[in-house]
């Protein structure tokens, strides 16, 4: 089974270093499955997917992020699951390294059929007529529409759209066998990786989401953990400016792999 943390082989750095410049050609790809040891999924911009055990998958950073980083990934990504937890996969683990050690998510596994141009209308209210066409001739019924998420994210002013980068592409959508249109793309926004969240606006939408209790404390204790990284990057970057004419997140120390305990909430409600 393919896991995070290991070491890098010659040939895989020289593969990823190659993938950080450039879309990875398919042979290639699957040249650093195998060293990587499980069955390629996909291989994208930014990582490549791989198998990992029932239910989820294995996604290979080609550049490498610090434990901040991978954080603040982690917080956000999940954030986002907790409220609309069938349209953004739930992340396991989120790890960030330094030196020849590879670094990566472990996520949900969302099978099922890629979205098109018809099952969503980027436009945050939505397309009635649309999702009435997808639910008639798809082989999936979409039960929840990503647009829905736009429409709330809007009107409670989260930020998502300024965040998810590429929404408007089709191979980022995949509606699951559970009737969610998810985003599988992963998160970012300005200043990315770190982005201070208003909790503010988050209680609000919780709120009106009728979130259980539990679920807003992990949520709002989250919040606090992102926008705590988010703040001391900003101090750092201060300071970094004041010696250097540009900046650049340090290289961490350590090897770093997130894996906070998350009760197992009920989603299906």
């Amino acid at each position: 089974m393919p896991e995070i943390g290991r070491r890098h082989t010659e040939y895989t750095r020289t593969l990823l270093d190659d993938f950080s410049s450039t879309q990875p050609s398919r042979l290639k790809a699957e040249r650093l499955a195998q060293d990587y040891g499980g069955p390629i999924i996909g291989a994208g911009k930014e990582c490549m997917v791989l198998s990992h055990s029932e239910g989820r998958v294995i996604a290979y950073d080609y550049k490498d992020k610090t434990p901040d980083e991978a954080k603040t990934l982690f917080y956000v990504q999940n954030i986002y699951h907790t409220i609309w937890p069938h349209n953004f996969p739930h992340f396991y683990l989120s790890s960030g390294s330094v030196g020849n050690l590879t670094t990566g998510t472990v996520r949900q596994k969302i099978e099922g059929m890629k979205a098109t141009s018809v099952s969503t209308d980027y436009n945050p209210r939505g397309s009635i007529l649309k999702q009435r066409m997808l639910n008639l001739f798809g082989k999936n019924k979409v039960k929840y529409p990503f647009s829905r998420v736009l429409a709330e994210c809007a009107d409670f002013d989260i930020p998502l759209a300024d965040m998810a980068e590429g929404i408007e592409a089709d191979h980022n959508l995949i509606i699951g066998e559970d009737g969610g249109e998810y985003f599988i793309d992963t998160l970012t926004g300005p200043g990315y990786p770190f982005v201070e969240l208003d909790e503010v606006g988050f209680k609000v939408l919780m709120k009106y989401k009728h979130i259980p209790s539990a679920k807003q404390e992990q949520i709002l204790k989250w919040i606090e953990k992102n926008n705590r990284l988010a703040v001391q990057a900003k101090e750092k970057y201060k300071e970094e400016l004041t010696d250097k004419p540009t900046f650049q997140f340090g290289k961490c120390e350590a090897f770093f792999g997130e894996a906070e305990k998350v009760d197992d909430f009920d989603d299906s409600k």
